[in-house]
Formats: C-alpha cells, sequence, structure tokens
C-alpha cells in the first residue's frame, strides 16, 4: 500500500517551509503553491512572505522551524530523512505572523482557502495562542459541512500539554466536527493513564512517545515524537491510502469517509518500510 501518496493534494497549515531544505528539494514548483494567510493581500499563491517563522526566500538552505519540520514527516525525500508521501502534492499555508504567533482568523482563512483549493488531505499543525477569540458557531458549521460535502480529510493536532486531558476537546480547529484529533502523549502522561480505562472520544489518532527523523538545522534529526509530527505522519499515511484505492479503482477523483480512512490507517499503519521518518514497529497506533 506505500504508494507514496501520488497524485493526493495536500495543505499543510503551519509556519511555512523552507523550500531550500535539501530534504525538500524534489518537490517541484511548490513556490507556486504557498501561501501566507496571515495578511489578506497576500492571499495568492507565492507572496512576498516577511521575516520569521521558516522565512520561506530568504532563509540558508538549512534554515528550519516547525513548518518545515512537519512537512518533512510527510514529503522529504532524501539520504537522511524519507517522508511518508513524498509523492503527493503540497500546499503550504503560512498560517503564523512575522511575530511567530497563530490567531483563530488566520486558520479559519486558510481552512476556507484550502477548501477551494479543493485539495483531498488538511493538514493543521499549529494551534491558535491562547486565549483567542471565539470562532462563531455558523463558521463551525460551515467548515463541517464543507469538509463533509467535499470528502476533505482534517487531520488535526492537540496540545501536548493536554493531550489525554479534558481541555483536548476544546481546541480549534480541532473540535471541528469530522476533524481527525491526533496527538502523542509524553511518558508521564502515558504511564498515569489509568490502565484498561478507554481514550476519551474526542482522540481519534494516538502514537506512543516515538522518535521521529525531520529536517533540521542540521539537516536531519531524530528528535521525540510530538503531537504536531503525529498529525502529520497520520495524515501521511491516509495519503497512501487513498492513492492505492485511486489507482485500485481507477478513479483518479475519489475520495473516502472519514470512517474508511481511520479504519485503514489502523490497520495499515505499519506497512511503510520505505520510509526512515518512523520505523515500522513504531507505527503502532492506539486508537
Amino acid at each position: 500500500m506505500a504508494t507514496g501518496g501520488e497524485g493526493i493534494k495536500i495543505a499543510l497549515l503551519d509556519s511555512g517551509a523552507n523550500l531550500r531544505h535539501p530534504s525538500l528539494g524534489h518537490l517541484n514548483n511548490l513556490s507556486e503553491r504557498r501561501y501566507f494567510v496571515a495578511k489578506p493581500e497576500f492571499l495568492v499563491p507565492n507572496p512576498p512572505v516577511p521575516p520569521g517563522n521558516d522565512d520561506v526566500q530568504d532563509a540558508s538552505p538549512l534554515g528550519v522551524a516547525h513548518g518545515t519540520a512537519c512537512l518533512s514527516v510527510m514529503a522529504a525525500a532524501s539520504s537522511g530523512v524519507g517522508g511518508l508521501a513524498p509523492k503527493a502534492q503540497y500546499y503550504v499555508l503560512k498560517v503564523a505572523g512575522a511575530d511567530a504567533v497563530t490567531r483563530a482568523k488566520n486558520i479559519t482563512d486558510a481552512l476556507d482557502l484550502a477548501l477551494r483549493l479543493d485539495v483531498d488531505i488538511i493538514v493543521c499543525t499549529m494551534l491558535p495562542r491562547r486565549p483567542h477569540a471565539p470562532v462563531s458557531q455558523g463558521m463551525i458549521d460551515d467548515l463541517s459541512n464543507r469538509l463533509q460535502s467535499q470528502k476533505v480529510l482534517l487531520f488535526s493536532t492537540l496540545r501536548n500539554s493536554d493531550v489525554l486531558s479534558d481541555f483536548s476537546s476544546k481546541e480549534y480547529p480541532t473540535f471541528i466536527p469530522g476533524a481527525i484529533a491526533c496527538g502523542c502523549p509524553t511518558k508521564n502522561l502515558l504511564n498515569s493513564w489509568p490502565s484498561g480505562t478507554a481514550l476519551p472520544d474526542s482522540i481519534d489518532l494516538l502514537l506512543p512517545p516515538v522518535t521521529v527523523t525531520v529536517a533540521t538545522f542540521g539537516g536531519t534529526q531524530a528528535m521525540p515524537c510530538s503531537s504536531s509530527f503525529t498529525t502529520v505522519a497520520m495524515a501521511g499515511v491516509a495519503a497512501n491510502y487513498l492513492a492505492f484505492k485511486r489507482q485500485s479503482c481507477g478513479d483518479a477523483a475519489s475520495r473516502l469517509s472519514r470512517s474508511e480512512v481511520l479504519s485503514a490507517i489502523q490497520e495499515n499503519a505499519s506497512d511503510f518500510s520505505a520510509s526512515t521518518v518512523l520505523n515500522a514497529s513504531q507505527l503502532q497506533i492506539f486508537k
């Protein structure tokens, strides 16, 4: 089933991406599919990006922040790190401002843009800074309805400190109906969870605290997994499965339901021996 996600369109909502990083050099024309959402006038392909975060245009080849590291889990293709879906088509939607702050409105605008771009998968690995302005119920309902009607999968991160806590279900955009909530608890959180107790219903996919190889300032580095890395990893697995189904049925436009993809991820996550991001034995999802 390891198809590399070929033909699948994925939008990553994060702090941008350094396209000069050597692990991402194969992503042809990605510069034409990146957007700076924090400024409405930059809601066009390949905008002038101000300094801050991953600083897409001016960063050195090894300049990396959160977005580049997350993108590499899915998209990297180099001797140092092999992503889960390097053949997918990526859109980078920068939701963090030059001040490194992510606001709820930026995420809302990015979700709207991703849906208008008609992507197959949206991955949100940034959460708005607390406290943030409330998002109207009407907006939440509209996004949920559009995700469902277009059969777009939204993978959204839990906040690391809140994994397995009651607050995990209250984050935006993770609480949008239909979103796939992903997280990675710390060893302390996991060890303190009562044995035999079911996980909260607000959590869909959870990885144990393993090691993940990502793009970093020094090239690549093995780092402790986080909820953000879990989210992009699960989206990468989903991209492989969606590409596999399209190739099998011969329908390049087909999409899958949320429940079908969740089942497929849980059943097939370990089938990625070509990936060096996570060892196959580590992709043991416990929900």
